[in-house]
């Protein structure tokens, strides 16, 4: 666990881009800032709907990296299986929500289970039913 104080875990949000800073700036002004403890501050900051309690979860295990892949926020990790994980995530530009599914480390290495990971996308973008996801 971080032992880092609001106004550090405060930056790092703003840093690492998981908060409106408008919304931020406006909790914090509403904090005294010195009195709160910085994972009180950050657990508020999750039952306000400001950051997720998947970012809160890692930026309290001091974590500073996986928030986004690519241009999609990861807001939440939904399942994972052998070879990858999946993720309620939000495209940063557009808003919209997709399930991200990604391939683990450890298995993108494997030219193999890379093509497999490939094919299972594409076969899966062929299925269209209303109880199956859109695959993109």
């Amino acid at each position: 666990m971080s032992d880092l104080t609001s106004e550090q875990y405060a930056q790092l949000v703003r840093q690492l881009g998981l908060a409106d800073p408008a919304r931020l700036g406006a909790i914090e002004a509403q904090c005294d800032m010195t009195r709160i403890s910085g994972p009180d501050f950050l657990h508020g900051l999750a039952q306000r709907g400001v950051v997720t309690q998947y970012q809160c979860e890692k930026l309290l295990r001091g974590d500073r990296d996986g928030f986004f892949y690519g241009k999609y926020m990861l807001l939440a990790h939904i399942s994972q299986g052998t070879f990858a994980r999946v993720y309620d995530s939000v495209h940063v530009e557009t808003g919209q929500h997709f399930a991200l599914k990604i391939l683990r480390k450890e298995q993108a290495d494997s030219r193999e289970i890379r093509e497999r990971f490939r094919r299972e996308g594409e076969l899966c973008r062929t299925l269209e039913h209303e109880h199956i996801v859109a695959v993109h």
